[in-house]
């Protein structure tokens, strides 16, 4: 069935990708995911419907891909990072001061690698509410930093 459509899946790839040399990959990934990902289709469905956002995700994969970079030593993500010293422990503990408490808290919180759920679990609220005075706390960080 899919390859019934290939005339249609290239064209679709020429609206999707600019680039003449990337299409053909495109269209082969999209084929092959297609093929591997049979199941996902819903007989009630629109067959095109499922084409498109089959190859939008393959596009999206590949942007992702893109910003990768392979680093097998480490080297790279090393130069990237700078150790902390002195002066960054006191800038970090003036800014914490001047946060307020409520936000300082889940600040805190984050910073030792707790999840949503053990927050709102600490505090008796939902995760739903822990979201949100994550975004304020955001907020609050980004204005007194």
């Amino acid at each position: 069935m899919v390859l019934g459509y290939l005339p249609s899946i290239k064209r679709l790839a020429c609206v999707m990708e600019r680039r003449h040399q990337n299409r053909d990959d495109l269209v082969s990934e999209t084929v092959t995911r297609l093929l591997e990902r049979h199941d996902g289709f819903r007989p009630d469905g629109s067959f095109h419907r499922w084409v498109y956002w089959t190859m939008r995700g393959v596009l999206a994969d590949k942007k992702w891909r893109s910003r990768e970079v392979e680093d097998p030593t480490g080297i790279h993500g090393m130069r990237l990072c700078v150790p902390a010293n002195q002066e960054h422990a006191t800038y970090l503990g003036e800014v914490m001061t001047r946060l307020p408490a409520e936000h300082r808290t889940l600040v805190e919180r984050r910073a030792q690698q707790w999840t949503q759920r053990e927050m709102a679990k600490a505090e008796g609220v939902t995760p739903q509410a822990i979201c949100w005075r994550a975004k304020y706390a955001k907020d609050a960080l980004k204005k007194v930093a």
